[in-house]
């Protein structure tokens, strides 16, 4: 080991530890937010009766996508503070 190595600062990390239940919170909602966009295209390949719009697919994917990734973000950006 040399006298350079000694001297060296340790590198310093920011780390962030939640509680367990809001860590079990944050990946079922980031698990069903990916979850659901396979789930959705198989229900636009097989809709038939009635078939689905572009403002339905939209719709579905905003309600069962896009607002289970916020919530989870914003779960996690509740506990950094």
């Amino acid at each position: 080991m040399t006298v350079a190595s000694q001297t060296e600062r340790p590198t310093e990390l920011d780390a962030f530890a939640y509680p367990p239940p809001l860590r079990f919170a944050g990946a079922g909602l980031l698990a069903i937010s990916g979850g659901m966009l396979p789930f959705l295209l198989y229900r636009v390949l097989i809709a038939v009766d009635p078939p689905m719009t572009p403002g339905m697919v939209l719709r579905a994917v905003a309600a069962f996508a896009l607002l289970p990734w916020v919530a989870a973000r914003l779960v996690r950006r509740a506990l950094r503070a």
